[in-house]
């Protein structure tokens, strides 16, 4: 686990490159190459390289941070996406101007709700990108997984290489928190959907993330309160795990891990769960 953090920067940014950046930026490409540049950085870099930051929204002093602190990366909120276009990308390169590593920069583009590109129009001529709820009811899976490229191909020319997306969960009541920002369509469904459209998003230099993991479910929001879910192991096997496991085999770069306790993974030590879902994705 302690190797797979400390490299996690070094081979998503890798990834995440065209040939010719990596050429130039000697980025490493092999189990080999990794480990050395990993071996020659100092303690202050490596740990630097497990942190992607929020955002401070002032660009000189997001740059000191890059420096001061050898960020791994930086994640976007709604409020960032400001300016022309153009200004907009000229932020994100002087990021990584200044940063010895490549950055990882992030942000949630799910679409709907949570898209952060639809905070200022002028940086995507006024286009609307939708939920892929609503994409697949109007355009089925060819129509939802065609969007999610297009949307990745948006974010990689602003300059984001990483999306928090796509959402793997399903919520079996419409009622759900999260039913929203789900398929909207049962497990297999939504299997299918998560192993279209990880290498979809991945074929334009975005990785992709895979969440809530272990599942959402019908969950109560966790961004106001306590979410549980009392499932057992066996029942989100063959439930929520399904799109999960469909995204591990499409070779999605990260997992990220949700806020629901998963009571029925471990009744006595709901919190030890987490823990074990975390040292099996290395904390992603």
């Amino acid at each position: 686990m302690k190797k797979i953090s400390q490299i996690l920067g070094v081979v998503l940014a890798s990834l995440m490159l065209t040939n010719a950046e990596v050429s130039a930026q000697k980025i490493p490409d092999t189990d080999a190459q990794i480990k050395k540049e990993v071996n020659e950085m100092s303690l202050d870099e490596k740990l630097g390289q497990l942190y992607v930051s929020p955002s401070v929204k002032a660009p000189k002093l997001q740059i000191e941070d890059i420096k001061k602190y050898h960020l791994g990366g930086v994640v976007l909120f709604g409020d960032d996406f400001t300016g022309n276009k153009e200004e907009f990308k000229e932020k994100l390169q002087s990021y990584q101007n200044n940063s010895e590593i490549p950055l990882l920069i992030a942000t949630d583009q799910e679409g709907s709700s949570v898209s952060r590109l639809d905070s200022d129009p002028q940086l995507t001529n006024n286009r609307l990108f939708p939920s892929p709820q609503q994409m697949f009811a109007e355009q089925g899976m060819k129509g939802v997984v065609s969007e999610a490229s297009q949307t990745a191909k948006i974010l990689k020319d602003l300059g984001i290489n990483w999306n928090f997306a796509p959402v793997a969960d399903v919520a079996e009541s419409s009622d759900s928190f999260i039913y929203e920002r789900t398929l909207g369509e049962d497990y297999p469904t939504t299997a299918t959907y998560i192993k279209k459209v990880v290498p979809a998003m991945q074929q334009q230099g975005v990785a992709a993330t895979l969440k809530h993991f272990p599942g959402y479910g019908d969950a109560a929001d966790t961004h106001v309160g306590f979410g549980e879910t009392t499932k057992d192991k066996k029942t989100m096997q063959n439930e929520d795990l399904l799109p999960f496991k469909a995204g591990v085999k499409a070779k999605v770069d990260s997992i990220m891990v949700g806020h629901v306790v998963a009571k029925g993974l471990d009744k006595d030590h709901p919190l030890q769960c987490q823990k074990r879902l975390i040292n099996i994705y290395g904390g992603i």
